[in-house]
């Protein structure tokens, strides 16, 4: 659809092989050939990268408002950050990254015992975004969607078990 500046997600890895024609080996070639870019999405709710200085945002909805809490140069600082904040906004009801995690340890009160236990509780839901452009996962189904955009519109080339 787009030729040659078409952005893809495999760079070094040729169209038949990415149509489907994948071994094991071309599989280790292609991750191999792959360029080294840093993450872009986050597994936690509410953490973001920004893509001026690369460091995590994280930011939560306050009465319909995007509230930035704040930038972060550790993903998971950002994440603790969000948690705070959502259990002043939405108390008990609040949608936790580290939802095994007390207030009182959360807001900063770590010591090594506490970041081994915190690593322990993984977010708790699973993951929403792809590191992959296009792809993102369905509310409904849990299913990951591919998609491209089309003479501006969005094309779903399909729906898959994994990502």
């Amino acid at each position: 659809i787009h030729g040659d500046n078409a952005i893809l997600n495999f760079p070094g890895v040729a169209a038949s092989s990415a149509a489907g024609g994948s071994s094991a080996a071309g599989g280790a070639e292609a991750a191999a050939a792959a360029p080294a870019e840093p993450k872009r999405t986050s597994a936690f709710r509410g953490v973001s990268r920004r893509y001026g200085n690369g460091r995590w945002k994280a930011r939560i909805k306050q009465h319909g408002t995007d509230v930035v809490i704040g930038d972060f140069d550790d993903e998971e600082e950002a994440a603790r950050a969000y948690d705070a904040r959502a259990r002043q906004i939405h108390g008990d009801n609040a949608i936790l990254n580290f939802p095994g995690v007390a207030a009182s340890s959360a807001a900063g009160g770590s010591s090594a015992a506490g970041g081994a236990e915190a690593a322990a509780a993984a977010p708790a839901e699973p993951k929403r975004t792809s590191a992959f452009r296009g792809v993102s996962r369905r509310y409904g189904n849990g299913r990951w969607k591919a998609r491209i955009k089309q003479h501006g519109t969005d094309v779903v080339i399909g729906d898959f078990d994994d990502e």
